[in-house]
């Protein structure tokens, strides 16, 4: 079988790329690929501004900082209900077009055996082999138009090394915020030997 040779080798400095979801079709893929010299990433916390007489409803509160949790205590004298802990949520229960996130202690129970319609997207980060040369792994700082809420269940993630994201730990990506690896994950891809290898040994995360 050919193997497909890239024109363009890393490691470049400046490339245009895609700025459309990966699900959009071919033709409808955009070239916004955008550098800055500062990374979105690096700015400092947003602040709430003072009451300026707009009225948005509720008590719903945008956060558009990047969050991130340690694990819980758990009480395992508890029942699954009274061990349940609120993390974020989005939308309106009472509209029936909401979603919210919990954390608790569970077990997989396999009875189901289709998929159905999909409400959100779910991935796992197992132990895996990365086939890929010529190319940076760790995924690029971006804006998503959706939150991304993503949870550590054992070992330690390769795109977060810097020792915040623990076990039993959870992060928040709301939507339009400025997100990507760790400075140290950064740094050790950006000097790295860019060739295939196995990464996330003893390590499991997920992803929705």
């Amino acid at each position: 079988m050919p193997v497909t040779d890239f024109a363009t080798k890393e490691k470049y400095q400046y490339l245009n790329g895609f700025g459309s979801s990966h699900e959009t079709p071919r033709h409808e893929n955009l070239q916004t690929w955008l550098y800055r010299i500062l990374l979105s990433a690096a700015h400092t916390s947003f602040e709430p501004l003072q009451e300026n007489g707009l009225k948005h409803g509720g008590q719903i509160h945008q956060i558009p900082n990047q969050l991130r949790w340690d694990p819980f205590d758990i009480n395992h004298e508890t029942d699954w209900i009274g061990g349940l802990r609120s993390i974020g949520g989005a939308g309106d229960p009472a509209m029936k077009t909401s979603l919210r996130r919990r954390r608790m202690a569970w077990e997989i129970l396999p009875l189901l055996d289709h998929p159905g319609t999909a409400v959100a997207d779910f991935v796992i980060f197992p132990p895996r082999r990365l086939a890929q040369e010529d190319t940076f792994r760790p995924p690029w700082y971006h804006r998503n138009t959706m939150s991304e809420f993503m949870g550590l269940i054992c070992g330690d993630y390769d795109a977060k090394i810097g020792g915040g994201f623990r076990p039993a730990g959870a992060s928040l990506h709301n939507v339009t915020s400025a997100y990507g690896p760790d400075a140290g994950t950064f740094e050790r891809a950006s000097d790295a030997e860019l060739k295939p290898q196995k990464i996330g040994d003893g390590s499991m995360a997920f992803m929705f």
